[in-house]
């Protein structure tokens, strides 16, 4: 008997000790091709550097620069129009004696690194940004391919951004990304943004109709923030979860939880800083009301004098979301959702600008009221995606397959039972 049970123990320890084995080996096999992948995508892009394929310079409206704003303006309703104009005239004489701590005007690597830098500070990768090199482990990667020959990333051709789980890097291509930031040229209104100027004589002139392609480079500038920002968002809140070999996360596909945890972390990174927690939701809403003229039109025609009171809509538009075709409009409200949770003055906010030598400052002349008002002529039709429709009729076919066999059984057990 008590050899019995020795050989027993003895069998149970080598099993134990095989399925350790083979789990270590497992596991050792797992981080060997890991390594290879990260080591064999590192040489990639480094031959991509020396082919010319990295992209430094992205222009924005042929000779305007990025524009980085420095100094902000509030202007919520505890203030008064008398201290408003105090703070102005004061910015406008700190202006006069130094141009440069209004804004920065840079290039597209500058500005991309500035903006992920800001958007890094509370991270692991404060002072740890790098645009467009070859990448480091230690660091976040963000860089803009013209072309992929080599097939590092599947569907490229198709992408905006991706958080390719390998050495915290964010792959962009540039060709789509400039096509995306050249929509922007054909906004030809402003809806709800004022960028207003001061005369030599210190007069302050609002003017929703000049100024067009600083309006067309600022959208251009937030959705980079957006798009940056949901990427780098990516990397912070899931690179564990990309890096131990699922799918890349792109901006542009599947709208799942992690999607909506990128977007929801843009809106935490712009409120941690100064400038881009009042510049983003000002330009997020003109983003939103350009998106919604474009539906309204193609839905009831004309937009022309359909908002005769308070700039007001006077027809609801449906759009049709699925977690496979979010509509950019539903992403940008649920982002301003947040943004005005998070900062109930998000939109009574302005940044300070330099235009033709003159100082200006861009904010918003509608409000959260508006904004409330506007989701209410917006009707958003959810639907189960195609994913999800597969999902269900596998599970009622397996299910209808278990109560056929059940009910089989039950006829054979009855038989029986009549024999007997």
């Amino acid at each position: 008997m008590q050899i019995d049970r020795n050989i027993t123990l003895l069998v149970l320890s080598g099993v134990t000790a095989l399925a350790l084995i083979l789990t270590l080996g497992t596991s050792l096999s797992h981080s060997r091709r890991v390594e290879l992948r990260e080591n064999r995508f590192l040489q990639t892009i480094e031959k991509y550097k020396q082919m010319g394929l990295l992209e430094n310079d992205l222009v924005i409206d042929g000779t305007l620069r990025y524009r980085l704003s420095l100094a902000t303006l509030d202007y919520s309703e505890e203030k008064t129009f008398a201290v408003v104009k105090s703070e102005l005239k004061k910015q406008q004489a700190l202006m006069l004696q130094e141009p440069h701590n209004v804004e920065r005007l840079l290039s597209f690597k500058e500005y991309v690194t500035a903006l992920a830098s800001r958007m890094t500070a509370n991270s692991v990768f404060n002072g740890r940004v790098s645009v467009n090199e070859v990448p480091q482990k230690n660091q976040l990667n963000i860089l803009f391919l013209s072309s992929d020959p080599d097939h590092i990333l599947t569907g490229f051709e198709n992408i905006s951004c991706a958080f390719t789980g390998t050495s915290n890097v964010v792959l962009c291509n540039s060709k789509t990304v400039s096509r995306i930031l050249d929509d922007f040229d054909h906004a030809s209104e402003n809806f709800s943004t004022a960028i207003a100027t001061f005369d030599s004589s210190g007069s302050l002139t609002i003017d929703s109709l000049a100024n067009g392609d600083i309006l067309k480079q600022l959208l251009k500038q937030n959705f980079l923030t957006w798009l940056l920002g949901h990427e780098i968002g990516h990397v912070i809140l899931h690179g564990n979860k990309v890096s131990s070999g699922s799918r890349p996360l792109h901006f542009d596909f599947v709208y799942d939880a992690k999607e909506r945890e990128a977007d929801a972390f843009v809106v935490h990174a712009v409120r941690a800083d100064n400038t881009l927690q009042a510049a983003f939701p000002v330009i997020l809403l003109e983003f939103i009301e350009q998106r919604y003229h474009k539906i309204y039109q193609e839905q009831y025609g004309s937009s022309a004098m359909v908002f005769p009171a308070r700039n007001l809509p006077a027809e609801i538009i449906s759009i049709t979301a699925t977690s496979y075709s979010m509509p950019l409009l539903v992403r940008a409200m649920r982002l301003m959702d947040q943004s005005i949770h998070d900062n109930p003055k998000a939109l009574n906010q302005a940044t300070y600008s330099v235009i033709d030598g003159r100082l200006a400052y861009v904010g918003s002349y509608k409000f959260t009221d508006y904004y409330e008002f506007l989701k209410t002529r917006v009707t958003i039709l959810e639907k189960p995606s195609i994913q999800s429709s597969k999902i269900a009729i596998y599970l009622l076919t397996f299910g209808v397959a278990i109560a056929l066999a059940l009910l089989i059984h039950s006829q054979l057990l009855r038989k029986k039972s009549r024999r007997i």
